[in-house]
């Protein structure tokens, strides 16, 4: 019988592997090892509901297999990101992951010593928060699309990416045009299909709109 890996051996392998998938993932940060680590913990950190980490070195191995499992899950999407070389498809993986808990994308980073030798801070990428993607996830309900009418949704306007994978104002773009399409269809169904929706009947449309759906309690 072969010998079980120890902890200390399965928390060096998942870390190699968020490493290695996270590169994969946004090629967009090759050029820029400084970003690409900082993007990589602030992902890690949002997906175990956690205040933000300097290394993988603080997390447990179940907390890093709880992130390699939320990174396959969103490799398996196969969307793409925009990187310095051209648009780059992400292979397709099958993840593990089953429900994995709300990330909080919106936190704030912790502020870090000053790089040595004048090398520049890692730029933090933010991206949407809990309560964004809960609205985004609200109205597509409201719309009732199809998995590929919404998988079409975000292909069209946002190259792939799933709500969880926009950055902070891509997801109030998301929003704003997803309740401008909910807005013009309930408007259509009180006055007839040949109505033209203005942009002003669609902004008096919404209060109550987004009553209807739901919004008042966790929209941002």
């Amino acid at each position: 019988m072969s010998a079980q890996p120890s902890d200390k051996q399965t928390t060096q392998r998942r870390m190699i592997a968020i490493i290695a998938t996270w590169k994969k993932l946004r090629p967009d940060l090759a050029h820029d090892q400084e970003d690409l680590r900082a993007s990589r913990l602030e992902f890690a950190a949002s997906v175990l509901g956690i205040p933000p980490i300097d290394s993988l070195t603080e997390l447990t191995a179940g907390q890093l297999g709880r992130v390699l499992d939320k990174l396959r899950e969103v490799q398996g999407f196969g969307f793409r990101v925009q990187g310095s070389a051209g648009t780059v498809e992400s292979s397709r993986v099958q993840g593990s992951a089953g429900t994995v808990e709300s990330s909080r994308f919106n936190q704030k980073p912790r502020t870090r010593n000053p790089e040595p030798h004048g090398r520049r801070g890692a730029a933090v990428v933010h991206l949407a928060s809990n309560s964004q993607v809960w609205a985004i996830e609200k109205i597509l309900d409201y719309l009732g699309w199809s998995e590929g009418g919404r998988a079409g949704f975000f292909r069209k306007n946002f190259k792939g990416a799933p709500a969880r994978m926009l950055k902070t104002r891509q997801a109030n773009s998301a929003i704003t045009i997803l309740l401008t399409m909910a807005a013009s269809r309930d408007i259509k169904a009180r006055r007839g299909e040949e109505t033209k929706v203005s942009r002003e009947m669609a902004t008096k449309e919404m209060p109550e709109l987004k009553k209807r759906i739901g919004l008042g309690s966790r929209e941002e």
